[in-house]
C-alpha cells in the first residue's frame, strides 16, 4: 500500500512502518471514541442522539483545483505532472513548529505532514489526520510538546495543553494535563464527549483508561533546558527577564532539578552539574492544519507551556477562539504570547477577517496588529491557499499540488 499523492521517500520498508503506525493511530482513536460513547450512554437514562461522528455534514462546494501554490512558498513548485490532475486535488496540509523552532531543521514537521498523508490514504477523517500529525511531532522530542514538553517552575512538573477543531463544529481540548505522551489524542477523544475541555488529573485518568500512553521519564534535553532557564533566572544580570512570580514561588516550595533522566531530586542550586546537551529545541506550541478535497477544514495543536511557567497554568490552546478557530471559510492557528492571544481572542478575530475579506494576508496583518507585534506566528489555510506570518519565525512543512515544501528549502541559498 502506498501513500496517495505523497512524494516517494525512504525505502518500501520505511513506508510500510509508517502506514502500520498510522493504522494503529486510527485504532486508538476509534477505540477512544467508542469507550466515551459507552460511558455517556450509561450515565443518562434517556436516549441521547447519535454522536457527532455519525452525523453527515452537508458537503460544501468543491474548491478550485487550480492555482493552489501555498503562500508560504517564495517560489512556485515545479509542475512535473501538468498534463494530469493530481490525485489529491485541493488537499492542503500545513505543519508548524511554533515560536523558537529552527527553520533549517523542519524534520518533525515533515514527519507530521507525511503521517497526515498516510492516514488520509487509509480513510481517516480530517480530524483524525491532524491529531495523528501532531502526535508525530509529540513523539520527536524536538519540540515543546509530548515527549519534549518543558518543565514547569518547580522543576518536576510536566503539564500539557492540546486541542482539536474542525469546520463541522467539533472541538475538544485538554488543559494542564500531566504525564501523557500524546495529549493531542486525549483532546481528540474529548471531541467525542458531551464536554469541550477536561483539565488536570481528570484528563490524565480518562486518557489512561482509553489506553493512551502514560507518564514518561524526563529526557536529558528537557532537564538541560530547565537548568539553563534556572541558571539565567538566578543570575542578577537577567532579573528583568524573570517572571514576576519567580521569587514568591521559590520561597514557598524551593527549587527542584532533575539530576538525571526520569528522576526528580531534592532542591539544588544553580551550580549543579548540567546534563549532557542534546538537540531538543524549545518552541511555544506545535500545529497541524488541513483542508481536505471536499473543502473541510481541521486543525490540532499541542504544547507543554513555557519553561518555568507556574504549575497549573493554562495557555491559549484549550481556550476556544484564542489559539485556534475553524469555520466554513478556513482555519487559523496562533503560536506565541498566550496571555495576549487569550485576551484578544486572536484566532477567532483573525478568522472573522479571513471570512469577511477572503484575504489571508489581510487577516494575518490584523492578527499582528491585535497582538501588538508581540512574538507570535500566525498560520492560515483558507479558500485561496495557506500562509504563515512571519515566515522567518518558525520551522514548517506544507503539502500542496503533490509536493512537500519546507522552511529549510525556503531558507536555503
Amino acid at each position: 500500500m502506498t501513500k496517495k499523492g505523497a512524494r516517494a521517500t525512504g525505502s518500501e520498508q520505511g513506508r510500510l512502518r509508517r502506514e502500520i503506525a498510522a493504522a494503529g493511530m486510527i485504532l486508538v482513536l476509534v477505540v477512544s471514541a467508542m469507550a466515551c460513547r459507552v460511558r455517556q450512554e450509561q450515565a443518562v437514562s434517556e436516549q441521547r442522539p447519535k454522536p457527532r461522528t455519525s452525523e453527515i455534514a452537508p458537503e460544501p462546494a468543491l474548491l478550485p483545483r487550480t492555482e493552489l501554490v501555498p503562500v508560504v512558498a517564495t517560489q512556485e513548485p515545479e509542475d512535473t505532472e501538468s498534463s494530469e490532475p493530481h490525485p489529491m486535488g485541493s488537499l492542503l496540509v500545513l505543519a508548524m513548529g511554533g515560536i523558537g523552532s529552527p527553520m533549517d531543521d523542519p524534520a518533525p514537521e515533515v514527519e507530521a505532514v507525511e503521517r497526515v498523508l498516510s492516514i488520509l490514504a487509509l480513510g481517516a477523517t480530517p480530524l483524525d489526520a491532524v491529531a495523528a500529525g501532531v502526535s508525530a511531532i509529540e513523539d520527536s522530542g524536538l519540540r515543546n510538546a509530548g515527549v519534549g514538553s518543558s518543565l514547569r517552575l518547580d522543576g518536576i512538573t510536566v503539564e500539557a495543553d492540546a486541542a482539536v477543531m474542525d469546520s463541522t463544529g467539533r472541538f475538544g481540548a485538554v488543559a494542564a494535563v500531566p504525564g501523557l505522551r500524546h495529549p493531542v489524542l486525549a483532546a481528540r477523544a474529548v471531541a467525542e464527549m458531551p464536554v469541550s475541555v477536561l483539565a488536570g488529573d481528570s484528563a490524565t485518568r480518562l486518557a489512561l483508561r482509553l489506553g493512551l500512553e502514560g507518564p514518561l521519564p524526563i529526557p536529558d534535553a528537557v532537564a538541560q533546558e530547565y537548568r539553563s532557564a534556572f541558571s539565567a533566572a538566578v543570575d542578577p544580570a537577567h532579573r528583568d527577564a524573570v517572571p514576576f512570580y519567580f521569587e514568591h514561588f521559590a520561597k514557598l516550595d524551593g527549587w527542584r532539578e532533575p539530576a538525571s533522566t526520569g528522576s526528580p531530586t531534592e532542591p539544588t542550586t544553580a551550580d549543579s552539574e548540567p546534563a549532557p546537551q542534546t538537540e531538543k529545541t524549545s518552541s511555544e506550541s506545535v500545529t497541524v492544519l488541513l483542508r481536505d478535497e471536499k473543502g473541510l477544514f481541521a486543525g490540532a495543536m499541542s504544547s507543554g507551556g513555557p519553561v518555568l511557567s507556574l504549575p497549573g497554568r493554562v495557555g491559549h490552546i484549550p481556550i476556544p477562539g484564542a489559539a485556534m478557530f475553524c469555520g466554513a471559510k478556513g482555519i487559523v492557528a496562533i503560536s506565541g504570547n498566550s496571555e495576549r492571544v487569550i485576551a484578544e481572542q486572536l484566532a477567532r478575530r483573525v478568522y472573522e477577517e479571513l471570512a469577511r475579506s477572503g484575504s489571508a494576508s489581510a487577516a494575518a496583518a490584523l492578527g499582528s496588529t491585535l497582538a501588538r507585534n508581540d512574538d507570535v506566528a500566525i498560520a492560515i489555510i483558507g479558500d485561496a491557499g495557506m500562509l504563515i506570518h512571519p515566515q522567518s519565525a518558525v520551522a514548517f512543512a506544507s503539502f500542496s499540488t503533490g509536493r512537500i515544501t519546507t522552511s529549510g528549502e525556503e531558507s536555503a541559498p
